[in-house]
C-alpha cells in the first residue's frame, strides 16, 4: 500500500510539473514587462547655489603694502560697518623695520655727501695752488729762458730750454689734476645725491606702506569676507600679497544667484531659460528668475572633489533686502523641456548589447532586443527617443544576464554624500 501510495504521488508531481511547463510556454518569457504609453513629460533640474550682489566695492590689500603682508586683525564676517570703520589692520613689524632702515641710509648718505663734499674742495683747493705755482715757474722760466748764445753757453741754453718746457708740462699736469678731480667731486656729488633721493623715496614708500596698514571703510554697509579655495575665512597670521582681495562690501540693493548644476546635467542649459528659487533660510518666500551666464568650463566645487559642476548665473526678478544677504543658500529649478507626448521608461528596461542600447521587446511568445535612442535620464527613468511605439511590452529583467556575484564586505559602505545638483523627469 505504501508503495501504490508513493508512486500516485509522483504521478501527481509529473502531471503539475508538465502543466506548469506547458503553461510557462503558453505565457510567454518568464520576466516582469513594462507597458509603453505616452506620457507628458516635464525635465527639470534642481541645484543649489549662494546669493551675490550684483555690484560690490572689494576690500583688497593695499597696492602701498609692501608685499607679503602678514594679517593681525579683520572685522566680523557679516558685521555692519559704517564709513570710516576699521576693516582690517596689517602686521607693522616689516613695515617699521624698512622705515628705520630707510631713515638711517638717508642719514648716512647725507653725512657722506658732506663728508665728500668737504673732502673734495680741499683736494680741489690744492691741486689749484699747485696748478697756480706750475703756472708761476713756467712764466718765470719763459721770461728768464737763456736764449743768447753770445753771452750763455751752449748747454746752459740747452739746460734753460730743458728747464721751461718741464716748467710748462708741470702747469699743464698740475690744471689737469685740477680738472679732473672737480669732474670727480660733481661726479660723486651726484651719485650721493641719487643715493639720497632714493634713500627718501624708499623711507616715503615706507611710510605710505605704515600709513595703509588700516584699512577702513569707504562707505556703510555689510562686511563680507571672501572665502579661499579651501572654503576657509582669512584669519589672523594669514599672509597675503599685494592687491589680493580679502573682502567685499556688496551693494544688497540688487542680488543674482550663482547655483552650481552637474556636469552631465548642464547638457539642455542655455541663456534665458526660467529659474524658479527658494531661499533656504525663508521658505515662504519664493522667487523667480532668469538664467543669463552659464561658465564655459565645468569645474569641481570643493578642492579634492572629482565631482564636477558648471556655475550658472540667474538674474533675479525681485531683491528682499530685508531677507537676502550674500552667501545665503538657495535652491533652484530649471525647466528644461517639456514634451505633451514622450515615450518614458525605467532605466532598468534598456540594456547593453555589442554597445549598444537596446530594448528586449515582447512579440509572440519571445523576447526581441530592439535598438533604441536615448534622450534624458533621471531619476530611475529615461526617456527613448527612437526604436519602440505605445503599446510595447518591454522586459524589466535580462534573462539571459548572469546572476550577479556577491562580495562579502567586512563593513558596510558609508552613505552617499547628499547630492548638490539633480535632474527630475516628472511625468503626468
Amino acid at each position: 500500500m505504501r508503495r501504490l501510495g508513493a508512486l500516485a504521488a509522483a504521478g501527481v508531481l509529473v502531471v503539475l510539473a508538465g502543466g506548469f511547463a506547458l503553461w510557462r510556454a503558453s505565457s510567454g518569457p518568464a520576466v516582469p514587462l513594462y507597458t509603453v504609453t505616452l506620457q507628458r513629460l516635464t525635465v527639470v533640474v534642481e541645484a543649489e547655489g549662494v546669493l551675490k550682489a550684483v555690484r560690490s566695492t572689494p576690500i583688497s590689500v593695499p597696492r602701498e603694502a609692501r608685499p607679503p603682508v602678514r594679517l593681525a586683525w579683520t572685522a566680523p564676517d557679516g558685521a555692519a560697518v559704517r564709513a570710516g570703520d576699521p576693516l582690517l589692520r596689517f602686521d607693522a613689524s616689516e613695515t617699521v623695520r624698512e622705515r628705520d632702515d630707510s631713515r638711517f641710509q638717508l642719514a648716512r648718505s647725507e653725512l657722506q655727501a658732506q663728508k665728500g663734499k668737504a673732502s673734495g674742495e680741499a683736494t680741489l683747493s690744492n691741486l689749484e695752488r699747485d696748478a697756480e705755482l706750475a703756472r708761476w715757474e713756467a712764466d718765470v722760466a719763459s721770461r728768464f729762458e737763456s736764449k743768447d748764445d753770445e753771452i750763455f753757453s751752449r748747454r746752459e741754453i740747452l739746460e734753460s730750454r730743458i728747464d721751461g718746457e718741464l716748467a710748462r708740462r708741470r702747469q699743464e699736469h698740475a690744471e689737469g689734476l685740477a680738472e679732473s678731480e672737480a669732474e670727480r667731486v660733481r661726479l660723486e656729488g651726484r651719485l650721493l645725491a641719487l643715493e639720497q633721493e632714493k634713500s627718501r623715496r624708499v623711507l616715503g614708500q615706507a611710510e605710505s606702506a605704515l600709513a595703509s596698514l588700516e584699512v577702513l571703510a569707504p562707505r556703510d554697509g555689510i562686511f563680507v569676507l571672501q572665502r579661499n579655495f579651501r572654503g576657509e575665512l582669512p584669519q589672523a597670521g594669514d599672509t597675503l600679497w599685494g592687491a589680493q582681495t580679502i573682502g567685499e562690501l556688496p551693494d544688497l540693493s540688487e542680488m543674482e544667484a550663482e547655483i552650481f548644476v552637474l556636469e552631465a546635467d548642464a547638457g539642455q542649459l542655455a541663456p534665458g531659460r526660467p529659474v524658479q528659487l527658494t531661499l533656504e533660510s525663508s521658505p515662504g518666500e519664493p522667487l523667480t528668475g532668469t538664467l543669463v551666464r552659464l561658465s564655459s568650463l565645468a569645474r569641481p566645487r570643493n578642492n579634492g572633489s572629482p565631482v564636477q559642476f558648471f556655475s550658472a548665473t540667474v538674474k533675479l526678478d525681485r531683491t528682499l533686502p530685508d531677507l537676502m544677504r550674500p552667501g545665503q543658500r538657495v535652491l533652484a529649478r530649471l525647466h528644461l523641456a517639456e514634451i505633451p507626448d514622450a515615450l518614458v521608461v525605467p532605466a532598468q528596461a534598456i540594456f547593453t548589447r555589442d554597445e549598444k542600447k537596446v530594448a528586449l521587446v515582447e512579440k509572440g511568445g519571445r523576447l526581441e532586443p530592439v535598438p533604441v535612442e536615448l534622450g534624458a535620464v533621471a531619476g530611475g527613468r529615461v526617456v527613448v527617443l527612437s526604436g519602440l511605439v505605445a503599446g510595447d511590452e518591454i522586459a524589466l529583467l535580462d534573462p539571459d544576464a548572469p546572476p550577479p556575484e556577491s562580495t562579502p564586505t567586512s563593513r558596510p559602505a558609508p552613505p552617499p554624500p547628499p547630492p548638490t545638483s539633480r535632474m527630475v523627469i516628472i511625468t503626468g
